[in-house]
């Protein structure tokens, strides 16, 4: 089975970089972004301020980029730099990777569902999806019969499967989140002061947990004008009070089960940069877990764009069933 990848944004790039590291179960071969010429696309490849590609032996092809997967087999994935809905391969592919922060609806995915492409799979929040699939939460409902998909945010996956598990074990009657959130280089320069934001998780999470109201959720979220890892704290009200011991010894065996690879306890703070290239939503301290009052904290870090690890795992799953 074969994709195409739309965009080439900072969480296209780590979606690349894992694939090309961890996965064989399909095939890119076709990029397409409107603004980047290949030899920018090139440029970002090799001179990567985080991701190293250089271990997969980029060059330039004679129509894109060739690099070497961690097996050793080497690929050339063909580029684009043009309107998408006009790419020459379009209806060739099985599944369409919407990654450009462009197109989140259903309307303005369908000029992509044409001939063999069965599903668009948007790496954004999208309200009118026809299913949203949170890895740890809900990814056995997939449906084939789902044209548009969402793999919801970063957010969302940081915070969703862990709040559905503390609700399951104690009761949430309400959640407060904070985040403070990286930006990526090229926005800097037109966000030079940290600014307030809409979380699209307020919204989102009731949606995906039925136990959850819009009155039981409280986001906040700010975007600073630095590029490295983000910062995560939720604040859990809960039905029944238990012991940060209790805590710890249940979600060290939901970490070995149903929140495998999800999230990451650390015995020492590793710090905003010791995260960088962390494959799970969020990794907390030993430090950070704590419970004041009837509430339960968890103060942490998430590699925010890394987060294109459970994209990946989400079109996995697709392609294998």
């Amino acid at each position: 089975m074969n994709a195409g990848l739309h965009g080439f944004g900072r969480f296209a790039q780590h979606l690349l970089f894992s694939w090309l590291s961890h996965s064989r179960q399909f095939s890119i071969p076709y990029l397409v972004d409107e603004i980047l010429s290949l030899e920018d696309v090139y440029q970002l490849i090799t001179d990567h301020d985080r991701l190293d590609f250089s271990r997969f032996s980029p060059r330039l092809g004679a129509e894109g980029v060739v690099l070497t997967h961690s097996d050793g087999g080497e690929v050339e994935i063909n580029y684009t730099c043009g309107i998408a809905a006009e790419v020459p391969w379009l209806g060739e592919v099985d599944l369409w990777l919407e990654c450009s922060g462009r197109n989140s609806s259903i309307a303005a995915c369908e000029p992509f569902l044409k001939g063999r492409t069965r599903q668009a799979i948007i790496s954004a929040t999208c309200w009118d999806a026809d299913q949203t699939l949170v890895m740890g939460l809900n990814e056995n409902q997939w449906s084939s019969r789902a044209k548009v998909l969402s793999y919801g945010s970063c957010t969302v996956n940081a915070f969703v499967p862990l709040a559905d598990w503390l609700h399951q074990q104690y009761g949430v009657q309400q959640a407060y989140v904070n985040v403070v959130h990286n930006l990526p280089r090229h926005q800097l320069p037109a966000h030079s002061d940290p600014e307030w934001k809409i979380c699209t998780l307020e919204k989102m999470a009731p949606q995906l947990l039925p136990w959850l109201s819009n009155e039981q959720i409280f986001v906040s979220y700010a975007t600073v004008p630095y590029t490295g890892g983000s910062l995560i704290e939720f604040n859990f009200r809960l039905n029944r009070v238990p012991s940060k011991q209790e805590v710890l010894q249940k979600l060290q065996h939901a970490l070995e089960n149903t929140l495998k690879g999800l999230y990451r306890i650390e015995t020492e703070d590793p710090g905003v940069a010791g995260v960088l290239g962390a494959r799970e939503n969020a990794v907390f301290p030993l430090s950070g877990i704590e419970v004041i009052g009837d509430n339960l904290r968890f103060r942490g870090y998430f590699d925010n764009e890394n987060s294109a690890v459970r994209y990946l795992q989400l079109v996995e799953l697709i392609v294998g069933n």
